[in-house]
């Protein structure tokens, strides 16, 4: 009966709406659904409740044995652990594990130096020079691309063989991580293609020191991000290859990023590298072996790239042609080298017999033409190489014991050059009218300024190694 009521009033609210309110036919179902669930209690079985009776009577049977049971328990022994002996309290981490373990041979400091770039060659030979001559430093060379025959200089001092980049992360985890890195060309390829294995690196060892060696300080914004994470690191170490370049370095590069990037460049330090190295030239000016040593008394020499922005090289030609209209005569046996890369210059008489052009030579060949000179003129083509720049002319007169012809400003920029070991050029005089100086001199005088340079390159490279032999302590 109370389904047949529950399907009536279902129908009465469904098919006489305009009779019943909602709230009517809800009232309805309501009273529908009590009635069915009391039906549906009272019909259950009784046996239901039986079971739930039996299982109430097991339980508490259970309660009472088990409380029975450890009443009458008279003596408990303890469980005996058998000891272990030297058990650490906390097994150290594995960067913790890894970094104490020791990274080079007799406990030296491991310097791995990278060059990715296919440049800068005589930068990578002057770190792994310096650092081939510590005795606590063991040294690995990651050179891509060698160029102009360099790898017979490297051979000199540097009996292991040379690896690729490719392979450096690989020998970090394979053989441990270095205690520094040098990135030879950090601002133009070393440091974008490195920078994963560095973060790494400093994750494992908070003490590596990443050297990134800045070959063009003013712009920095390409590098500016993996430059940031290595500084909030505290890993990171700016290098420059002249005084004035760690100059820039430290009032404009370093506190332009701190600024608008991050506060940690603040605390990043610049360190100062000169590359240089000593190479014994065949045939010296001054020794008797020399079949040069003409050329050692007459001619003066020009490096780097053939570009006139780089080197001033219209002012020379028209400086010298001046001369040669005033007096050719004077300048008899006079000779100058232009040595470099790029397309050799189309010179016409009177210019063309007096200057000569030599560009992508090996490098055995080019330090020899180099040395076989009286002098090299730097020949600036822009202020940068007093700005920012650090100039390879410099570099290339050091490392072939050449003087170099340098003005007051050149001295003052270039700080760790000495007036006794250039021909100084002076005030309001064009370089070719030190040159026509110059010539005057005897050749005892030319020989001690050469011997002055040659000293001057010694403590340069002397002073290299004791600056970074104090930072692998």
């Amino acid at each position: 009966m109370l389904l047949q009521k529950h399907q009536s009033d279902r129908h009465e609210c469904d098919h006489s709406k305009k009779h019943i309110t909602f709230f009517g036919c809800a009232k309805a179902i309501r009273f529908v659904a009590v009635d069915e669930t009391r039906e549906m209690i009272t019909s259950r079985p009784i046996r239901s409740r039986f079971l739930q009776l039996l299982i109430f009577v097991l339980i508490n049977l259970s309660i009472v044995g088990l409380v029975w049971h450890l009443r009458n328990v008279t003596t408990t022994e303890p469980i005996a652990f058998e000891k272990v002996e030297n058990v650490p309290q906390k097994m150290p981490a594995l960067e913790t594990a890894l970094s104490a373990e020791p990274k080079a041979p007799g406990g030296k400091a491991k310097v791995a130096i990278l060059n990715g770039y296919g440049a800068h060659d005589e930068v990578v030979v002057s770190f792994l020079y310096a650092f081939s001559q510590m005795k606590e430093a063991d040294v690995h060379l990651y050179f891509d691309s060698p160029r102009f025959g360099i790898q017979s200089i490297v051979n000199g001092f540097y009996d292991k063989p040379l690896k690729s980049m490719m392979s450096f992360a690989q020998d970090a985890v394979a053989n441990g991580d270095p205690d520094m890195v040098v990135l030879t060309s950090c601002d133009t390829y070393d440091l974008s293609r490195a920078t994963p294995t560095l973060l790494a690196m400093a994750d494992r060892n908070a003490n590596v020191k990443v050297m990134c060696v800045m070959h063009n300080p003013q712009h920095p914004d390409d590098i500016k991000h993996p430059l940031s994470s290595l500084a909030s690191k505290s890993v990171l170490n700016m290098v420059g290859l002249s005084p004035h370049v760690v100059d820039f370095i430290n009032t404009e590069m370093l506190p332009k990023l701190a600024q608008g990037v991050n506060e940690a460049f603040t605390k990043v330090p610049t360190i100062l590298f000169v590359p240089n190295f000593p190479y014994d030239v065949p045939d010296r000016c001054g020794s008797s072996s020399s079949l040069d040593n003409k050329d050692c008394q007459t001619a003066f020499v020009v490096q780097g790239l053939f570009e006139s922005f780089r080197r001033d090289y219209n002012s020379l030609f028209e400086h010298l042609q001046q001369k040669l209209r005033w007096d050719e005569a004077s300048w008899k046996n006079f000779k100058l080298r232009l040595l470099g890369q790029g397309s050799p210059f189309d010179l016409q008489e009177p210019l063309s017999k007096y200057i000569t052009t030599r560009n992508n030579i090996p490098y055995l060949d080019y330090y020899y033409d180099i040395h076989h000179n009286v002098a090299l003129l730097p020949a600036f083509g822009s202020d940068d190489y007093y700005e920012f720049k650090a100039s390879s002319s410099v570099g290339a007169a050091l490392l072939t014991g050449v003087p170099l012809v340098a003005n007051k400003r050149l001295l003052e920029t270039y700080r760790h050059l000495s007036m006794d070991g250039v021909y100084y050029q002076n005030d309001g005089e064009h370089v070719i009218d030190t040159v026509e100086r110059i010539r005057m001199l005897s050749p005892e005088m030319m020989e001690e300024k050469r011997a002055n340079a040659t000293k001057m390159n010694e403590r340069i490279i002397a002073d290299n190694i004791d600056t970074w032999r104090s930072l692998l302590k």
